[in-house]
Order: structure tokens, then C-alpha cells, then sequence
């Protein structure tokens, strides 16, 4: 049987896809939560404890909701991440804000395409405020946050372009989907970091 040669941009596509899922931000662990008293247990359920986490997060009882948060984000939530990122950032239930710690939460819950970190880290990047300022960084997670919806991102972004419009303009012509296009923009969206 003679089968014809499999098309070789999408096997490299795939390989790249792969290399690329290796070094991903996402796949890094966070170290292991405290283990939850038998009075708050909720038998091992992530989304009771995503459920717990919240609701202690709005009543204020901060040092609660990170174990729910942390044990709800072990199983994958990324709302979890971004929660226990905001409160590293904020400072809420520690001695102090550790932007340090925040940025590794809200990187993970953005690459989840969390929306609210997204923003964040764009802000955060803009300031300098726990990382090296870098506006380019800035505008491709706030371009992120606009991809996905998000009309602050975007204002933000319609901001930023009268102080940076070269790196926003570029971001737009490399980042934005345009209709009917060919793999190769979408190859080079995936090296920019689109």
C-alpha cells in the first residue's frame, strides 16, 4: 500500500507545540499546602474546596481561604491561582505583600487565560512593581487580556499607545488574528509569545 509522505509543516508545528509545552510556566508545581484540619476537611473535593476558598476570601479570612485556595489550585484550578496570587500581591493575610511569590501564582493562572491576571501581571510589569519594568511584557499580557474580551485590557492598551506606539502597534500587527490567514502568522504569533 503505498501512503503518501505525512505534510511537514504540521509535523513541525506539533514538534514545536511539544517543545514549547515543556518549558511552559504552567507546568511548574507550587510546593505542597498545609494539610487541612479535620474540622474544615471537605473529602479531597476540589471544587468544594475552589467554593471554601472564596467564600472565606470575601468574609476576609485570608489564612483559610489559602489552604482551601491552595489545595483547590493543586487540582487545577487556575481562579485558585489567581486568587492566591492576588493575595501574595495585596499582602492579605501575611506579614507583607511578596510580589515575588504573586507573580509566580498570577503567571500561572494567566497562562490559564485568566483574564483578572492577566491584567495584573500587565500592571505589574508596567510599574516595575515586583519585576523589572518591561512595557513590551506589559502590552502582550494586557493584549491577552483584550483578546479574550476584555474591555479594561483594551483601554488600557488605547492608553498606552499615545506613551508606546511602537510596541503596541507592533504587538496589534503581530498578535491580532486576521482573517483567512495562512499557518506561517500563526507560527510567528507562537515565537513572539502572542
Amino acid at each position: 500500500m503505498n501512503r503518501p509522505a505525512p505534510f511537514l509543516p504540521h509535523i513541525i508545528f506539533r514538534a514545536i507545540l511539544l517543545l514549547l509545552a515543556i518549558g511552559h510556566p504552567q507546568t511548574a508545581l507550587a510546593d505542597k499546602p498545609p494539610p487541612l484540619p479535620p474540622s474544615l476537611s471537605t473529602a479531597k473535593d476540589p471544587e468544594a474546596d475552589s467554593r471554601m476558598g472564596q467564600k472565606k476570601y470575601r468574609e476576609g479570612n485570608y489564612q483559610q481561604a489559602m489552604i482551601y485556595l491552595r489545595y483547590a489550585e493543586r487540582e487545577g484550578d487556575l481562579e485558585a491561582a489567581y486568587l492566591i496570587g492576588l493575595m501574595y500581591f495585596k499582602g492579605l493575610g501575611l506579614q507583607q505583600s511578596d510580589p515575588g511569590e504573586a507573580r509566580k501564582w498570577l503567571v500561572k493562572a494567566a497562562w490559564g487565560n485568566n483574564v483578572h491576571a492577566q491584567i495584573l501581571l500587565g500592571g505589574m510589569f508596567e510599574s516595575g512593581n515586583g519585576v523589572a519594568k518591561d512595557i513590551k511584557n506589559a502590552v502582550k499580557w494586557y493584549g491577552r487580556a483584550a483578546l479574550r474580551g476584555s474591555r479594561e485590557a483594551v483601554s488600557i492598551l488605547e492608553r498606552l499607545k499615545f506613551t508606546n506606539p511602537d510596541i503596541v502597534n507592533n504587538y496589534i500587527k503581530l498578535c491580532v488574528p486576521r482573517p483567512n490567514e495562512g499557518i506561517w502568522p500563526q507560527i510567528k504569533r507562537l515565537f513572539y509569545g502572542c
